[in-house]
């Protein structure tokens, strides 16, 4: 699923987690390694580089979304109780 929403780690569990009944399986956080500060200015279109441009901006998966500068997104993955 996507959300375009920003959540505190405790709205994320209480919101989406929670009222699906489903456990977390997996849980990651990734986060911008550069435009650490927001400056309100979008960066330009990028053509022909956009498709490598994510390994250069973001930053390798965390566990814990506090090791970030600039936490970006959570993804985690949810399956049915056994």
């Amino acid at each position: 699923m996507f959300y375009q929403r920003l959540y505190s780690e405790e709205d994320m569990r209480r919101r989406l987690i929670e009222p699906s009944s489903l456990w977390v399986d997996h849980l990651i956080y990734v986060g911008q390694r550069l435009l650490t500060r927001d400056s309100g200015i979008q960066p330009p279109i990028t053509g022909l580089i956009d498709p490598i441009l994510p390994r250069v901006v973001h930053t390798r998966p965390v566990t814990d979304w506090r090791r970030l500068a600039k936490p970006l997104c959570a993804i985690f993955k949810l399956v049915k109780p056994a």
